[in-house]
């Protein structure tokens, strides 16, 4: 049997092993550019600048680690080998701050002048009533004679300061002039003017119940859009009178009774006083603050 000569094996193997090698070679250098190809390709979807997990900023020489995923692989292959994928470091959980409040926590005062009961600076916030009261009241002179009815006491100067007083005419909202004629009310009472069996004339002999009907209805809308809890009112007056009003003789003499509008709203729930009862209008109203009651729950369209 014939021998192949050694110097020819050996020559036959150095160029195998050659081309094995540069196989590896090339093979690596196509993974090589495989990988940055993906990497560039996930550092574009991120964006620059932004920060590793380890706080980083993404820069030219800070390159950021591709750590691997199979949560990007096709959902159409059975190929189980790892994919590249950039995943997101989590977001930082934002700090919990704890405030220790006072037991209970109450909101503090808004309105200073609306409180003092409970502790000093915290207390239940309490709603401010409306006082519906006669525009002649410590107002312009607007009576039929062109005068105003003085009001001297602290409750009144309180109310006014606090802004709780909402000043209203009847008659003058419903067209009569200053001065005009005096009027009282004829054959009944204030009751029987609204149900339709007593007058209101001037002095002149002139009805005017229909206008004072029509003026009592304006005085209740008024109270209860303004949400009002209370009025004060002009005692004598055929219209806002509580207590007392001209007996309709036109000789000065009074009688018991109220007006037409202060009849209206005491129908409807609202308390009426005279410029007199300033201390027990005002011990009402602390007692309706106190218990958290507010106006009497009238609908607008009832008053229209």
């Amino acid at each position: 049997m014939r021998r192949r000569p050694a110097g020819r094996s050996a020559g036959t193997i150095e160029a195998a092993g050659s081309a094995v090698l540069a196989g590896v070679a090339t093979v690596g250098c196509v993974l090589l550019c495989i990988r940055a190809r993906r990497c560039l390709a996930a550092r574009a979807e991120v964006g620059p600048g932004q920060p590793d997990s380890d706080g980083r900023e993404d820069g030219p020489g800070n390159v950021r680690p591709i750590p691997f995923s199979r949560s990007s692989m096709d959902d159409d292959t059975d190929d189980t080998s790892p994919r590249l994928a950039w995943r997101d470091p989590p977001s930082p959980r934002p700090a919990t701050v704890t405030l220790a409040l006072p037991d209970p926590y109450r909101l503090p005062a808004v309105q200073p002048a609306l409180f003092g009961r409970g502790r000093p600076g915290f207390d239940t916030v309490v709603r401010m009533l409306k006082v519906l009261v006669s525009g002649c009241l410590a107002g312009r002179p607007i009576r039929f004679n062109e005068t105003s009815v003085p009001v001297c006491s602290p409750i009144w100067d309180k109310w006014a300061a606090e802004g709780r007083l909402v000043h209203f005419c009847p008659e003058l909202a419903v067209g009569f002039p200053v001065p005009r004629p005096a009027a009282e009310i004829v054959g009944g009472t204030a009751a029987g003017v609204l149900d339709g069996a007593a007058h209101v004339r001037e002095v002149d002999g002139r009805d005017v119940t229909d206008l004072f009907r029509l003026a009592a209805r304006r005085a209740l809308h008024r109270a209860v859009e303004a949400k009002v809890a209370l009025a004060v009112l002009v005692d004598g007056s055929p219209t806002c009178g509580s207590s007392k009003v001209y007996d309709g003789s036109f000789a000065g003499r009074t009688v018991s009774g109220r007006g037409v509008a202060a009849e209206e709203l005491h129908r409807h729930g609202i308390p009426v006083f005279h410029e007199g009862q300033l201390e027990q209008a005002a011990s009402l109203l602390d007692e309706l603050e106190r218990n958290d009651l507010g106006a009497p729950d009238v609908p607008l369209r009832d008053v229209s």
